[in-house]
């Protein structure tokens, strides 16, 4: 993880950051009844994959509300490369 990521630009494509969305079902609906969730919005990034990183490593990115996210490099990136993330 030592790598860090340059301030990333919202695109069009996705590419999925952690961590993952957790819902709770509200406790009065009774087992078997079916219940309607609305997904957050999401915003899909344009990161630029940091000097000395590499396909496979870890880099921090902030996104665009604030919150920091630990994003994998993905397959066939290297140092210089942008790579898309949703967030």
């Amino acid at each position: 993880m030592g790598c860090a990521a340059s301030a990333p630009q919202p695109v069009a494509k996705p590419w999925v950051a952690e961590p993952a969305t957790q819902v709770a079902a509200a406790q009065v609906a009774a087992p078997g009844t079916q219940i309607a969730v609305a997904a957050p919005a999401s915003t899909t990034m344009n990161v630029t994959c940091p000097a000395g990183c590499k396909e496979g490593d870890t880099v921090q990115i902030q996104s665009p509300a604030g919150q920091l996210l630990q994003v994998v490099v993905p397959p066939g990136v290297m140092a210089g490369q942008q790579f898309q993330v949703q967030v």
